[in-house]
């Protein structure tokens, strides 16, 4: 699996666990996720076994088979439930769905699509499960991908009741950056930010990593890339804020 993810983790001997990962498996080699909670993520897992564990099996069965062949009870195209069902999902924070909104083009028109409810974004839905598996991509080596991951990129379909504007819609994501202003809120954020960290005894790397999942994070960064300055430099940026109120003063102010 291909994706920008910077952390893989794997918690393959853990039957249940809670972690913002960035990319994690987890239950046994039972379910995968690939991405961050705040932007996109790639989640495959066993939904047979996730169904039964919230005793809702009897439900997904009856879903599984309205694609069954009445005629036939034998077509092995049927669902059979001595097999596991595997999920690929595709999870997009609310942010990243307005960056679609605000960034994607009526090919015809240019009109942006400027969507603002679910019902107006629906037809959009096929758009973003290709989009994802662009963002995320089985290869079976660098620079070709896997077979099966180009045939459910192209021959899945979303089933919505909105007709697909999937061939009429040029999508991309508007990112919105720190140009246009100074960037004092950002530095009066970060500074206020670090004071209450430190009041609670908060440290560098879990004040980073929370800072990272902020909707406002891109903004914050960018004001930094501005100033030639790294993520990796903001970090330590935040370490020197807090050892200077707490070698300084003593505690943080």
């Amino acid at each position: 699996m291909h994706c920008r993810a910077r952390a893989q983790r794997d918690f393959s001997g853990v039957e249940r666990i809670e972690y913002d990962e960035r990319a994690a498996v987890y239950g046994r080699g039972k379910s995968f996720l690939f991405g961050s909670a705040s932007g996109m993520q790639l989640a495959i897992y066993d939904k047979t076994a996730q169904a039964r564990a919230i005793d809702k099996l009897d439900y997904w069965e009856s879903v599984w088979r309205r694609t069954d062949n009445p005629f036939d009870e034998s077509d092995p195209f049927n669902y059979d439930p001595a097999l596991p069902v595997w999920r690929i999902e595709l999870r997009f924070h609310h942010g990243v769905v307005q960056q679609f909104a605000d960034g994607s083009a009526d090919i015809r028109t240019g009109a942006m699509i400027d969507t603002r409810t679910f019902a107006e974004f629906a037809a959009h839905l096929q758009g973003l499960w290709q989009y994802g598996l662009q963002a995320f991509k089985l290869l079976v080596r660098p620079g070709m991908y896997d077979a099966f991951w180009t045939l459910i990129r192209s021959d899945v379909r979303v089933f919505v009741e909105a007709a697909s504007l999937v061939e009429d819609t040029d999508y991309r994501r508007h990112y919105k950056t720190s140009r246009g202003f100074s960037g004092k809120s950002v530095e009066l954020f970060l500074g206020n930010f670090v004071s209450l960290l430190v009041r609670e005894r908060v440290g560098a790397q879990r004040a980073f990593e929370r800072l990272q999942d902020w909707e406002c994070w891109s903004v914050i960064r960018d004001h930094y890339a501005a100033k030639g300055k790294s993520e990796r430099d903001i970090y330590r940026h935040i370490q020197e804020l807090m050892q200077l109120r707490v070698v300084r003063w003593g505690r943080a102010v």
